[in-house]
C-alpha cells in the first residue's frame, strides 16, 4: 500500500527499533543515547509519515549518526593513544585524567594523507617556482 498523502504515521518506537536494528553491531545502548541526544537536540522529532521519514529523514538521520559514532570512535582513539605515552613516560595519571577529560573533539587534528613534496620539472622557469621552494631544493631536504 502507497502512503501518497503521508497519512501513515511512524512512532518514535518504530524508529528507534530501526535505526538500532541498522547499527546492530554497537550496544543497543550506547546507539540509544546517541538517538536521544539527537531528539533533546531537536535533529530527530517526532511525528514522519512513513513515507516522509524513508524519502527524506531516514538517510539524513543514519548519515548523522555514522558521523557521531566516527568522530567519537576517533576521540576515543586519540584518548587512549594519549593515555598509552602517559603510562609510556610515567606521567601523573590525575594529570592525564583531567587533559583526556577537556579534549573538545572538535580540536582533534586528524592524520591525512601525507602527500610528498613534487619535484618541479625542468622545463618550469625559476621565476614561477616560490623563493622558498628554490630554498629547499637548494639545500636538498
Amino acid at each position: 500500500m502507497l502512503d501518497y498523502y503521508g497519512s501513515i504515521q511512524k512512532s518514535d518506537r518504530e524508529i528507534d527499533t530501526e535505526l538500532i536494528s541498522r547499527f546492530r553491531e554497537y550496544n543497543e545502548n550506547y546507539i540509544e543515547r546517541i538517538i536521544n541526544d539527537l531528539r533533546r537536540e531537536q535533529i530527530l522529532t517526532s511525528g514522519f509519515s512513513v513515507s516522509g521519514w524513508m524519502i527524506f529523514v531516514g538517510k539524513y538521520t543514519v548519515d548523522k549518526m555514522k558521523t557521531i559514532i566516527s568522530d567519537q570512535t576517533r576521540l576515543n582513539k586519540q584518548k587512549l593513544e594519549f593515555m598509552k605515552y602517559v603510562v609510556q613516560n610515567d606521567i601523573d595519571n590525575d594529570i592525564a585524567q583531567l587533559i583526556c577529560d577537556r579534549i573538545d573533539s572538535k580540536l582533534i587534528i586528524t592524520k591525512d594523507v601525507v602527500t610528498s613534496v613534487r619535484t618541479v620539472p625542468s622545463t618550469v622557469p625559476s621565476t614561477v617556482v616560490s623563493p622558498a621552494y628554490q630554498d629547499v631544493r637548494r639545500r636538498g631536504y
